[in-house]
């Protein structure tokens, strides 16, 4: 654990850590160029939606309910005062990440397939037939924190790590939100937004201190709260978000609620 725990020390402080998400970037946009070379923006979005139709749509859905940014900041909760310096670069890789999805969004104004093919009626307007369909923001949110965590971690969490990013990306076309080539820009940015929220990480060190730390985990915390009560265009995945969210805020009791309470009782004694 101390070695895990040094390596992440350094590995957040050094920018040539970042550079395994090289060829993962690499791979991915060949990947892209070749669907919109060889099928254009809507290429293999029919045979994706029905091969996935083997596993059942609720599944799916609730699998892409992982692409959520405040899912994805309540799995980070129970890790972030262990790998403290992992919090803000995922924090910053977020908000770059997010900055690149809406700005490409809004410029390319990509119509979803709900307009042109019959996917789920019970998805919600905006993401059955929008215009803001590419890059998926799901994939974006994913790729950049788990990129920031391959940065970070032994070469054996590589390939788990990026089965789930590629799992919950691919969620989004198997419900019929997203075309094939939004998932793939998506893992793309979500790439590029984790070497930058690294990177920015490096000169910009707001969040490493504690007081701001313990802003940050507030917040999240927060964010964490409204999983069960605001929607997520799922209604089915309810419960797992209550599951999560209880997990979530029980582990910000227990990793910094007790220890805070305990120094405050002590102080108190004395």
């Amino acid at each position: 654990m101390a070695i895990l725990q040094t390596r992440i020390q350094y590995s957040i402080a050094s920018a040539p850590y970042a550079r395994v998400l090289f060829p993962i970037s690499a791979v991915t946009f060949l990947l892209l160029a070749a669907l919109l070379l060889g099928a254009g923006v809507h290429g293999y979005f029919i045979e994706s939606y029905r091969s996935a139709s083997v596993i059942p749509l609720s599944a799916w859905e609730a699998i892409s309910t992982f692409g959520d940014e405040r899912v994805l900041f309540a799995l980070l909760l129970p890790f972030s005062l262990r790998y403290r310096k992992v919090v803000w670069p995922i924090i910053l890789a977020a908000l770059i990440g997010w900055l690149l999805a809406y700005g490409l969004k809004h410029l390319l104004h990509t119509p979803r397939p709900g307009q042109f093919f019959s996917v789920d009626p019970l998805l919600t307007q905006s993401e059955h037939m929008g215009h803001f369909s590419t890059p998926s923001n799901h994939a974006v949110m994913v790729f950049a924190f788990v990129g920031v965590w391959i940065t970070v971690l032994s070469r054996r969490w590589v390939v788990p790590l990026l089965l789930f990013a590629s799992t919950v990306a691919f969620s989004r076309v198997a419900i019929g939100a997203h075309w094939p080539v939004d998932v793939i820009a998506g893992a793309l940015l979500g790439c590029i937004a984790a070497y930058l929220g690294i990177c920015l990480s490096q000169v910009w060190r707001w969040g490493e201190t504690q007081r701001n730390h313990l802003i940050i985990v507030t917040l999240m915390g927060i964010s964490a709260m409204t999983l069960p009560f605001i929607d997520t265009s799922f209604p089915q995945s309810f419960w797992l978000r209550i599951v999560i969210s209880v997990v979530a805020l029980g582990a910000v009791v227990t990793v910094y609620g007790i220890p805070l309470l305990k120094q405050f009782k002590a102080r108190k004694q004395t």
